[in-house]
């Protein structure tokens, strides 16, 4: 089940009453050569994302798309992608 087709209040009660694990699908538009798209790698991991959740009943967060590799661009480094899922202690 998608999130972003939920309203918050569905997300909220889906949250507290059905499954209250989110799984984030995280991947990057780059080559794969002359027959595949750019976003194969984040087709990959929304496909099986959405597997994930029809077994388990978890809500699918919006795809984290953290970079382009091109053969002219420079990738995300580790360090940095690992930005997205750090949670700052108050």
């Amino acid at each position: 089940m998608l999130m972003v087709d939920m309203t918050w209040n569905e997300v909220e009660k889906h949250i507290s009453e059905v499954n209250d694990n989110l799984i984030i699908p995280v991947g990057i538009c780059e080559q794969h050569g002359y027959h595949l798209p750019l976003g194969n790698d984040t087709f990959i991991v929304e496909y099986m994302a959405s597997v994930l959740s029809e077994r388990t009943n978890a809500l699918v967060a919006p795809t984290i798309n953290y970079g382009v590799n091109l053969p002219s661009d420079m990738p995300v480094r580790l360090k940095h992608r690992l930005h997205y899922f750090c949670i700052p202690k108050r």
